[in-house]
């Protein structure tokens, strides 16, 4: 399986697409870092955004414990209540004392609606048996399962 991983070589950079937010909804952004070289501080952030497109503020993660290596992946994550006149908001990916030439991979970026980031709700809530096909992550390698089939009752 092919990695696709995004290579960060700047401080702070927004990632994904501009979502639409309910004002006064928890939000949580999530990223996993892994370093190239010199491990560094690591956070996960949101930008919130105006129906006009105008910043309202940055906020990220304050954990000075997220430290990426070369040996594994860091997860950051960060949940926040939007703002009274949030529209929408944007994932904010952080390495923190980054220099010239460092090499820093980000993936698993994702955003939810609350504070959990494991969790997965059916949105579609169907009645009775429902098969699933679910692929898992193996920690040690990076790589994923082959997809198997799970029947819910």
């Amino acid at each position: 399986m092919q990695k696709r991983s995004r290579l960060v070589s700047d401080c702070a950079a927004p990632n994904g697409p501009i979502v639409a937010v309910t004002p006064g909804t928890t939000y949580t952004s999530v990223a996993s870092y892994q370093a190239g070289s010199a491990g560094r501080r690591v956070r996960t952030g949101l930008t919130w955004f105006t129906a006009q497109g105008a910043v309202i503020s940055k906020q990220s993660s304050a954990n000075a414990a997220t430290v990426d290596a070369t040996t594994g992946w860091m997860t950051s994550s960060f949940s926040a209540v939007a703002p009274a006149n949030a529209a929408s908001v944007q994932v904010t990916v952080l390495v923190d004392s980054l220099l010239v030439g460092e090499v820093h991979l980000v993936d698993r970026i994702g955003l939810v609606t609350g504070s959990s980031t494991e969790a997965w709700t059916d949105p579609a809530a169907p009645t009775g048996p429902t098969l699933y096909q679910v692929v898992a992550y193996r920690s040690g390698d990076g790589e994923n399962s082959a997809v198997a089939g799970v029947t819910v009752q």
